[in-house]
């Protein structure tokens, strides 16, 4: 992914803060997924950072400053329509 999105091959030297935020709203605008499959990713990104940082490999650790997801995801998921919530209701009334 880093790859194909910076066109360079990945190397940790030119980690950036902008490339972690890069990936942050492509999962969250491009592959529309959850706010916690969004967040669960960045605090594992987290995690790698601060090992590479502890570990000398980073000169800092740039994931502290990376904010997790809120607001809505890109969810697929589409409600019931007008037609369909009317049917459920009057199934319910045939049934009472």
């Amino acid at each position: 992914m880093y790859e194909q999105e910076e066109r360079v091959p990945f190397q940790l030297a030119v980690l950036t803060l902008i490339a972690l935020i890069g990936y942050r709203n492509f999962l969250q605008h491009e592959q529309h997924k959850s706010i916690s499959t969004i967040n669960l990713r960045i605090s594992a990104l987290r995690a790698w950072c601060a090992w590479l940082a502890d570990q000398g490999y980073l000169p800092l650790d740039l994931a502290t400053r990376m904010r997790l997801a809120s607001g809505e995801a890109g969810s697929t998921r589409e409600g019931l329509s007008h037609t369909q919530v009317n049917a459920l209701w009057r199934h319910k009334l045939d049934i009472a």
